[in-house]
């Protein structure tokens, strides 16, 4: 019984004529190359290289349930109301500055640190979370401002 050979899987080019791999490279983009439409492109795909799907998901969890966190504790402890300021807003407590609660918001104010110190202290020591956990906010939130 004798072998057969396989059939080759190369594709035979014609004299004259440019092989596929050629004729890709040689391709002219068609449609709107304006400069606008090219920096479009170029921001999606930064944006879907930069960084794994997954971690994309996650940093975006970690900003989300940190904003989510912050004005829902600066609502009950009544940062920037009207009846608490007083002298010790003025003496600067951060904590009664009405733009405390924008602290973790896309443009960072000069309370973002103290209130993104007190969100991973409050996810790592008082809901017993990590030290991945502590990292993932930390990088989250640089990400999250370095791309403001």
């Amino acid at each position: 019984m004798g072998r057969t050979k396989k059939s080759s899987s190369k594709v035979l080019v014609h004299p004259g004529e440019a092989s596929p791999k050629k004729r890709r490279k040689g391709v002219q983009p068609t449609g709107n190359t304006t400069l606008p439409v090219i920096d479009k492109i170029k921001e999606r795909a930064k944006q879907q290289h930069k960084h794994a799907n997954s971690t994309q998901k996650n940093y975006s969890a970690y900003v989300d349930r940190g904003q989510k966190w912050l004005k829902m504790h600066a609502s009950a402890a009544g940062c920037g109301n009207e009846a608490s300021q007083d002298q010790e807003t003025l003496d600067g407590d951060a904590y009664e500055d009405p733009t405390f609660r924008d602290a973790l918001e896309e443009t960072p104010n000069q309370h973002s640190d103290k209130a993104l110190a007190l969100f991973i202290s409050y996810k790592c020591f008082h809901e017993n979370n990590g030290q991945s956990t502590c990292d993932g906010i930390h990088a989250a939130f640089k990400k999250y401002w370095e791309e403001a």
